[in-house]
């Protein structure tokens, strides 16, 4: 299957799947409250070129899905748009019943889209030490890994990272930010 084509399934897939983000101008790393919204209306035009042919878009969403066509800072790393990010509970690596559910959705859109090559980036709240932190986060990375596999995903479409305490989602202390900065993303990769 060529590649625009696939691109072309992508998008109609996902869109039938999710609706179609509006553009954010805020980002997610500055405004922890953003919230996605979604609307169908305006599709054909946006997905038409000069002359009416469908052109091809690739779609990106930052750490909590949010669709975005702006550049992306260093910590906002471009996800495949309707996967969601896997959280933990503190100083768990386990995966929760919800955490099987979310990979297991995650898993029935990777295999639509079974040429991508994506990173399990893990990640931890900013109690403990560095290195313990970063060794928490690879377990994560590495329990999503497991199940992906018995899930049927190809062991050599997804490669593990661990960012530890590094890249918080919410720069705030407490239960509410920590809660949101464990979890395990999935990151596109080229």
């Amino acid at each position: 299957m060529s590649r625009s084509l696939l691109a072309i399934l992508m998008i109609f897939t996902l869109t039938m799947t999710f609706g179609c983000a509006m553009k954010s101008t805020k980002s997610p790393t500055t405004d922890p409250t953003l919230q996605q919204s979604t609307t169908t209306e305006g599709l054909n035009d946006s997905l038409r070129g000069e002359q009416g042919q469908i052109r091809e878009e690739t779609i990106f969403a930052a750490p909590q899905t949010t669709m975005t066509t702006e550049p992306l800072s260093s910590l906002e790393t471009p996800v495949l748009a309707g996967l969601q990010i896997v959280h933990f509970s503190y100083d768990q690596h386990l995966l929760s019943d919800e955490a099987r559910n979310i990979i297991a959705a995650n898993a029935a859109i990777l295999n639509r889209a079974d040429k991508v090559r994506f990173q399990l980036a893990g990640h931890t709240d900013e109690r403990g030490s560095d290195q313990y932190n970063i060794a928490l986060g690879e377990r994560r990375a590495e329990s999503v890994r497991a199940y992906l596999l018995e899930l049927g995903i190809d062991a050599s479409r997804m490669e593990t990272v661990s960012y530890g305490e590094e890249q918080p989602m919410d720069a705030g202390a407490g239960e509410s930010a920590w809660m949101k900065n464990r979890r395990v993303e999935f990151i596109l990769l080229p």
